[in-house]
């Protein structure tokens, strides 16, 4: 297990670099206001600014922070992060920011604070359904690094941009049951940037 723990300013650091270069792409996929882009550029610099705030503070403490700040802001999708975040900060109390943990960490930030539904691909959870969609999966002399490796190359194949882009649907969807396609979009994007810096993680 690595004794290592992730940085979480750099880690949000590194998706709003990923929601900027995206940016276009979700404020075309938002057919409503064509704006989705910009709101999640917009979040994203406000979780940054919280771990800014909150630098030394434990890892609870900079996710509520980051919560409280998200909600200022008036969307859907300011809501469904700002659950996800104080979802998370509660996940987090008293503990080490190590692969595992943060993996949970992305899958209740991405879901809005909901534990992450069962897709069709059949996994229990992301990093679950992820390994479910390579062949053979993990054997148990895999340690949590390499299942994060692993993780990173099966979402460059087209199979794992499917099973991502599913598992997105699932988690982003309203509470009705309606998937927002846009908002499905930028979570993938999140997700992508955070799984790599988990794998850089995982390889200390």
């Amino acid at each position: 297990m690595p004794k290592s723990t992730l940085d979480l300013g750099q880690v949000f650091q590194a998706v709003t670099r990923s929601l900027v270069e995206s940016r276009d792409q979700l404020n075309q996929a938002d057919t409503i206001d064509q704006n989705h882009g910009d709101d999640m550029v917009e979040i994203f610099k406000l979780i940054a600014q919280a771990m800014a705030e909150k630098r030394g503070a434990p890892p609870a403490e900079k996710l509520a922070r980051a919560a409280q700040l998200v909600l200022s802001r008036q969307s859907g999708t300011a809501r469904h992060y700002a659950a996800g975040l104080s979802g998370a900060a509660e996940q987090v109390k008293g503990k080490n920011l190590t692969p595992d943990v943060a993996m949970q960490l992305v899958q209740t930030l991405v879901g809005g604070g909901q534990a992450t539904p069962a897709v069709s691909t059949g996994g229990a959870d992301l990093l679950g359904t992820l390994m479910g969609g390579m062949s053979g999966g993990a054997d148990g002399q895999v340690d949590s690094g390499d299942l994060l490796q692993a993780g990173l190359s099966f979402l460059s194949s087209p199979q794992g941009q499917q099973v991502l882009g599913g598992l997105m649907s699932s988690m982003t969807a309203d509470p009705g049951g309606a998937p927002k396609d846009y908002r499905a979009k930028s979570g993938a994007v999140v997700t992508q940037a955070m799984l790599q810096m988990l794998g850089g993680l995982g390889k200390r």
